[in-house]
């Protein structure tokens, strides 16, 4: 059940882009078209955060191993 409205004011170039990623997903739903592109999003902004604190993680890990490395010797 839809309790509210919502529409969006894009301008021309906006409009064509989304209508090539609806073709490009094969649907004809806008709102489906957009919750795709929006679960997407999410998907790919979570795992390049993901990534990042992994890196950063390991970054710190090496930096740790090298330290007790140096006290070592």
């Amino acid at each position: 059940m839809q309790k509210e409205r919502f529409n969006f004011v894009v301008d021309e170039k906006t409009r064509k882009e989304f209508h090539k990623i609806m073709e490009a997903l094969g649907l004809n739903n806008k709102n489906k078209a957009f919750i795709i592109l929006i679960k997407t999003y999410m998907r790919k902004h979570f795992e390049s955060m993901l990534y990042r604190k992994i890196t950063n993680d390991i970054k710190a890990y090496e930096v740790l191993w090298e330290q007790t490395e140096n006290k070592d010797q």
